[in-house]
């Protein structure tokens, strides 16, 4: 399928992405746990919500959202990857960060943009959601990230399994 499945278990130390690209599946660690994790995102919520608030407040809210995009979505991403879609199951104070709104670094340092440029965007109350994608189906005419929590996929592969179903439908 053309869908990247980005599931994250904030710990204290550190944040565990989970992601599967097709068949693929990989483990990486982002060195942001979560007390710097939940700051980090309150900032950037703020940030967002006062886009009158001027140049230095602009370009912190631009590092801000490429520290995050560094950390919490580029690692899983590889020079093979082709997805259009992605599928976000957050956790912590990850429910309340505006993924689309983060920036993903690009070659020698370059931007490569929003993530939302890149990435259809779509979100889902949870991982169940994912189980029946009759409910995603028809809220939006394009494809989509869904929003689900990282429980469950640490319970069990279904969730996951049921995710890439989704994903990789037409």
């Amino acid at each position: 399928g053309d869908a990247l499945l980005l599931s994250y278990a904030v710990l204290p130390d550190e944040t565990l992405i989970f992601a599967r690209a097709g068949q693929r599946m990989t483990l990486h660690r982002a060195p942001i746990g979560r007390a710097e994790l939940a700051e980090t995102v309150r900032r950037f919520r703020l940030l967002i919500r006062a886009p009158e608030a001027g140049e230095a407040a602009r370009a912190t809210l631009d590092d801000l959202g490429m520290r995050l995009g560094t950390a919490l979505v580029a690692p899983a991403l590889s020079d093979r990857e082709q997805s259009s879609r992605l599928i976000v199951m957050p956790d912590d104070a990850l429910w309340l960060l505006p993924f689309a709104a983060l920036r993903l670094p690009g070659a020698a340092g370059s931007e490569l943009g929003y993530l939302a440029e890149r990435f259809a965007v779509t979100i889902a109350d949870s991982a169940a959601d994912l189980q029946a994608p009759e409910r995603l189906r028809g809220t939006y005419d394009h494809p989509a990230v869904a929003l689900g929590t990282t429980r469950d996929l640490l319970q069990g592969e279904q969730p996951l399994l049921a995710a890439t179903r989704y994903a990789s439908r037409d």
